[in-house]
């Protein structure tokens, strides 16, 4: 409803608009502008306040001494020039940042730490990084991206570390990883041994399009489309043509027997 000034009231908050007041943002929803004199101006129009002087904000990002800083927090900035420090829109305040930032000067970020934080590198864009590095993407469709700035999936991760890029652990000791290597093979390292399919099927098939099987029971099966070769070179398949005979094939592809259904 128009502009409320604090020259030299004395208060025990950080924003309030009497000097009795003991609600932290009690009034900003009903007031144009809350200037505290020296100290912060807060709009509820949107752009927030532009500039500030000496007090509870520090010009140079020093600490001010205990004669002149109340004990609270305080905000620190590198320049007497701040926009959006504090905005709102008609239903809730949030806080806006001038600068979408980038992966080694993030817009939100940390003391002593201004290449890790969070920042944005273009509309509907969440990125998140470490050390300088981008490590983490959100992208417009949702996806989310580690060690990628394109994700294709809801989780896609990239990463050339050949001892896998995902790990399940029960424990620190016992874990098992999950590995795609440069030639594009999948791998398992089961920490405990072994790799179980409970309750399950495991279908091996060609072309990604499975054949149309029964097996004997409901679950516990391995479905193979061509061929199980063993570590001698040794493979059992159907025979060529034949829909009605199993073959037993030495490591060189040659038919040693056949197991016929009698039919």
């Amino acid at each position: 409803t128009g502009n409320t000034t604090l020259a030299n009231a004395t208060t025990t908050n950080l924003f309030s608009t009497t000097a009795s007041s003991t609600n932290l943002f009690s009034q900003l929803a009903t007031i144009g502008t809350l200037t505290l004199n020296n100290i912060l101006g807060i709009s509820s129009g949107g752009t927030g306040q532009t500039s500030f002087g000496q007090g509870w904000l520090s010009s140079d990002g020093s600490a001010l001494s205990a004669s002149t800083s109340p004990t609270v927090n305080y905000i620190v900035a590198t320049s007497t020039t701040v926009s959006n420090i504090f905005a709102s829109t008609t239903t809730a305040p949030y806080l806006g940042l001038s600068a979408l930032g980038a992966a080694g000067s993030p817009a939100l970020t940390f003391t002593g730490d201004s290449d890790t934080g969070i920042w944005s590198s273009g509309a509907n864009v969440l990125n998140f990084s470490t050390g300088g590095s981008e490590r983490v993407r959100i992208d417009s469709n949702g996806y989310m991206g580690i060690g990628t700035t394109t994700p294709w999936l809801a989780l896609s991760v990239k990463s050339p570390n050949a001892g896998g890029q995902f790990v399940a652990s029960y424990d620190d000791s016992t874990y098992a990883t999950l590995a795609v290597d440069a030639t594009g093979d999948l791998k398992f390292t089961a920490n405990g041994g072994d790799i179980r399919a409970l309750s399950e099927n495991l279908w091996i098939c060609d072309n990604g399009a499975c054949p149309t099987l029964t097996a004997t029971s409901t679950a516990g099966n391995v479905f193979v489309e061509n061929a199980i070769t063993f570590g001698n070179g040794f493979s059992i398949a159907s025979t060529t043509g034949s829909t009605s005979e199993l073959g037993l094939y030495n490591g060189s592809g040659n038919l040693m027997l056949i197991f016929d259904d009698g039919a």
